[in-house]
């Protein structure tokens, strides 16, 4: 088993057009990511990764409704 713990941030120019969702205009981003892996057997990888946001694309309001769970199973021939 393995476990990664990562921290991100994100940054860019004022851009009212291609950032429309951003309240400010930012692509402003930061947070925290979280994974475990296990190989159960051999060829074989199961994972499960959460992404927690402090800020989204400029604000740190509702940031937390953007956060992830990502669950994968891998099998490789």
């Amino acid at each position: 088993a393995s476990f990664t713990l990562g921290y991100f941030n994100t940054t860019g120019s004022t851009d009212a057009l291609q950032y429309s969702s951003s309240t400010n205009g930012k692509p402003d981003s930061n947070g925290e990511i979280v994974e475990a892996n296990y190989l159960p057997w051999q060829n074989t990888k199961l994972s499960v990764q959460y992404t927690a946001y402090n800020k989204f694309n400029g604000t740190g309001s509702n940031a937390g409704d953007n956060n992830t769970l990502f669950l994968q199973t891998w099998f490789m021939w």
